[in-house]
């Protein structure tokens, strides 16, 4: 039977780690953006999605990952996601140019790094 999602929470002053397992539809979509939302405080960098452990990802769950974006985005914070290069999750967010507002990593450290290098003046944000 599928699971919904679950967000496994890895706090941290900086850069926060919301891992996602499970399934994200319609249904979810609300509780696990406001799970992730909570991670980040005010003095967070931005905050890391790892959605290697999702199996399943709808527009709903595009929607959220927008949205997210948009809120930390007005919050001068980035969303860096976890998805591994041959996933479906990586399909979907990249035929939906999703990819090109969310930077997307093959590992947790790398994202953690991208998140914690200095912005230049040419990135978007800034």
């Amino acid at each position: 039977m599928p699971r919904l999602a679950q967000v496994i929470e890895v706090p941290d002053d900086v850069v926060p780690i919301g891992r996602i397992e499970g399934e994200i539809d319609i249904s979810n979509a609300n509780d696990v953006r406001d799970a992730l939302e909570r991670l980040v405080g005010n003095a967070a960098l931005g905050l890391v999605v790892d959605l290697s452990d999702v199996h399943y990802f709808d527009s709903a769950a595009v929607h959220l990952i927008l949205r997210l974006a948009a809120q930390l985005e007005k919050r001068r914070q980035q969303l860096h996601a976890v998805v591994p290069s041959d996933d479906a999750v990586r399909h979907v967010l990249t035929l939906m140019a999703v990819d090109r507002l969310v930077p997307m990593h093959a590992s947790t450290d790398a994202a953690i790094a991208a998140v914690r290098a200095p912005r230049r003046a040419t990135d978007p944000g800034v």
